[in-house]
């Protein structure tokens, strides 16, 4: 039995929306990401500090033991 050869996908416009988990499996099964889109994402994520906000810090309780 031939194995059925992957469709490499570059981009996440490329990812259709999907009416079912069903049909979401069934693309997710022949498609697969390429290394550009492995890439990109990582300098997505390498800047995520620059787009969302850092946490506020809360003020920390001393609690008294004894």
């Amino acid at each position: 039995m031939r194995k059925k050869e992957r469709k490499i996908i570059d981009s996440i416009s490329e990812i259709p929306k999907f009416k079912s988990e069903d049909e979401e499996r069934a693309w997710w099964a022949d498609h697969d990401f390429s290394e550009k889109f492995y890439n990109e994402l990582e300098d997505t994520t390498n800047q995520l500090d620059k787009i969302l906000p850092l946490p506020k810090r809360r003020a920390s309780k001393k609690v008294a033991y004894g």
